[in-house]
């Protein structure tokens, strides 16, 4: 997985989030979250894929992803996203 496929995972939950009605404020999360994968420091980016892939853990991603549809969430750009997803990923969230 690259920051591009990274990306496309923003795009897409931002698209599903437009289909549902009142849902404009968490999908320009998700497109806010799209348009700042290309400034993710490259270790952070290692990071995240090294544990996404060492333990396929879509579900952690899924649940964080949740947080945001939910509002729970609104991270301001996909670094704290990024950061969010490997400190609880490591067990320091």
């Amino acid at each position: 997985m690259s920051n591009e496929i990274l990306r496309f995972q923003f795009e897409g939950a931002a698209e599903r989030a437009r289909k549902k009605a009142g849902n404009d404020d968490v999908a320009a999360c998700f497109d806010g979250l799209a348009a700042t994968v290309h400034a993710v420091p490259e270790p952070l980016l290692d990071a995240y894929l090294e544990f996404f892939e060492d333990c396929g853990d879509s579900e952690r991603d899924g649940e964080l992803m949740d947080e945001i549809r939910f509002r729970l969430w609104s991270p301001a750009n996909a670094t704290e996203y990024l950061q969010r997803y490997v400190a609880v990923a490591s067990g320091l969230d």
